[in-house]
């Protein structure tokens, strides 16, 4: 293995751990790793290095194969980061951890299921709008208005913490690594399958899509399979199962909601997060009562006076635009 692809593996290390790699420099990364075959076989015998990495070498020669199958577009600037690399001194040592760090960002380019030995965490916080989250491993979330994850993947698992509203997951196979999303109220494990989770302050709902889900709070268990519910209140006991229709999953995404015997303290809390308005309790036992209706965001005004005629409660507007909710 000549020096001058040690001295390459390493300019481009220190590019791309930078944080600051363009799309063309990224593009260029990716042109050197396919342009010679000498490149592709380090980039074999670093998986076989066990000492460096846990990945297989069947692995390791089915990443090569897709790389080589990719369409590289032609070179630009390819020569000037050869030439900046002949600066960086190199010695074994940094050959091998070069070579091996840029397996595992090509791994993150393109999307699949290794991660890096050391986890690290992401937060993502949705505004007003909801918001899809593509993950390193394949898995798709999308966070409803308000939503705050974080994420956190490891060798051995996949780690999400939902500290606020709701989300919706798609949630990519690996068998090796569980997916758990952890809440106030309970632990939802699964390997690969579609459900969701809605936050509330009073209780947790978890609805699955498909696939099966296993809910956890103290020592309850529970698994739910395809178009079921369960249900964790504050003090972490679990509802019996419930049997939903698959509209009601997750009707979050195209801005309609359903509430079935919930209460409207939880109506209250989507409505702060998905319209313009604010939404206060004049009369806080109001948070307590149950509610079943379906509406779409803009309906809000139609669903206010259906609580005057089911559950005699009224609604006004202040000076400053704030709605209350008073008996």
């Amino acid at each position: 293995m000549s020096s001058a692809n040690i001295e390459q593996a390493s300019y481009w290390l220190s590019i791309i751990q930078s944080g600051q790699a363009s799309e063309q420099q990224k593009t260029e990364f990716k042109q050197w790793l396919v342009a010679d075959k000498q490149h592709e076989q380090a980039f074999r015998q670093v998986y076989q290095a066990q000492s460096l990495t846990s990945y297989s070498e069947p692995m390791a020669d089915k990443l090569a194969d897709n790389l080589k199958s990719k369409p590289v577009p032609e070179q630009s600037n390819t020569k000037q980061a050869v030439a900046a690399a002949k600066t960086v001194k190199s010695n074994v040592w940094r050959y091998f951890s070069a070579v091996a760090a840029s397996v595992l960002l090509v791994i993150f380019f393109w999307q699949t299921q290794l991660t890096p030995a050391q986890p690290q965490t992401m937060v993502y916080q949705a505004g007003k709008q909801t918001e899809t989250v593509h993950l390193a491993d394949g898995t798709v979330i999308t966070l409803g208005a308000g939503t705050q994850l974080s994420v956190s993947f490891s060798k051995n698992s996949r780690d999400l913490i939902l500290s606020s509203g709701e989300a919706y997951f798609k949630v990519a196979h690996d068998s090796l690594r569980p997916f758990n999303i952890q809440n106030q109220n309970a632990l939802v494990s699964v390997l690969g399958t579609e459900f969701e989770i809605q936050n509330h302050d009073k209780a947790t709902l978890v609805n699955v899509q498909s696939g099966r889900v296993a809910v956890t709070a103290q020592n309850q268990r529970v698994e739910i399979t395809q178009q079921q519910q369960v249900v964790v209140d504050s003090q972490k006991q679990l509802s019996p199962v419930i049997q939903l229709e698959q509209q009601q999953i997750a009707a979050w995404r195209m801005q309609r909601f359903d509430f079935v015997n919930r209460p409207i303290g939880e109506l209250i809390d989507v409505l702060n997060r998905y319209s313009d308005s604010q939404y206060k309790l004049a009369t806080p036992a109001i948070a307590q009562q149950k509610i079943t209706t379906s509406f779409a965001i803009s309906q809000v005004e139609q669903v206010l006076n259906g609580l005057a005629i089911t559950h005699s409660i009224q609604w006004r507007k202040d000076s400053q635009g704030i709605i209350w909710l008073t008996m």
